[in-house]
């Protein structure tokens, strides 16, 4: 039995020896965590510039029921409401990672105009 156990051993070391080190970069769940908060607040800030225009989200209303009406909010280019709504509910609902590259985006168009000057009354879902 010891023969086998110092083979095993053996081939655990060259294994090791083999398997290249991992390369340095951003933690993943750090990274992911960046992201989905940053999601969170940016539909907030789309919730928000909404309301200033008059369009609010009822507590009774899904992100996916109320994105028709979020898409009445002028000055957002064509496609962007439907793609933060969509990263939006991943993140709340952990179907899948979202890529950084929407969070980017989402603050590009949410930057183009002034901030709402009074938030709304409480009645968004958070």
């Amino acid at each position: 039995m010891t023969q086998v156990r110092q083979l095993l051993d053996q081939l655990a070391t060259r294994l090791r020896r083999a398997r290249p080190a991992p390369a340095p970069g951003p933690d993943p769940v750090v990274t992911a965590g960046v992201v989905e908060n940053d999601v969170r607040s940016l539909y907030r800030r789309l919730l928000l510039r909404a309301a200033a225009q008059g369009i609010r989200r009822p507590l009774s209303r899904t992100p996916r029921e109320h994105e028709p009406y979020l898409a009445q909010v002028p000055g957002l280019p064509a496609g962007f409401v439907a793609r933060l709504t969509l990263a939006y509910r991943r993140v709340r609902y952990g179907e899948a990672a979202v890529d950084a590259t929407v969070v980017e985006d989402a603050r590009r168009a949410l930057t183009t105009a002034a901030p709402p000057a009074t938030p709304p009354a409480g009645d968004e879902r958070r």
